[in-house]
């Protein structure tokens, strides 16, 4: 049902309609789809939303080992050396955030769909060395 002539709701403090009869109704001729009622009615419009498709490549290591035979004879078995990539490419629609991040919320002490969002991790690079005895 909807309100046909216009008058507008008046409520009292606990959320009561009080002018019933000012109002006339008419049948509801909007259609309407049953995802949107249920995304308004809990607070969760899809303009609040955030697509959470994201792709990462996390991590990349090139490692050479050192021959053995460049050790004879010495107290060093064998060696080998690291280059580390951390966090080199993030596939996101937002780059500014970290999609992976997202902590939805929906805690009785908290407001549903709220989130704790965090820029995207940050690149890293380094050098690993491996030394056997």
């Amino acid at each position: 049902m909807v309100i046909s002539n216009g008058v507008a709701p008046e409520y009292d403090v606990d959320g009561n309609i009080t002018n019933y009869d000012e109002l006339e109704f008419a049948p509801n001729t909007t259609a309407t789809f049953l995802q949107d009622w249920i995304s308004r009615y809990y607070a969760a419009e899809e303009a609040n939303l955030m697509k959470r498709t994201f792709g990462k490549l996390r991590e990349v290591t090139l490692t050479y080992t050192i021959p053995a035979s460049k050790f004879k004879g010495g107290f060093i078995r064998g060696a080998s050396i690291s280059l580390v990539g951390r966090n080199l490419l993030y596939f996101a629609e937002k780059k500014n955030v970290d999609v992976e991040q997202f902590t939805g919320t929906t805690s009785p002490n908290s407001v549903q769909g709220y989130s704790d969002l965090q820029t995207p991790t940050l690149r890293r690079y380094g050098i690993n060395l491996n030394i056997t005895f």
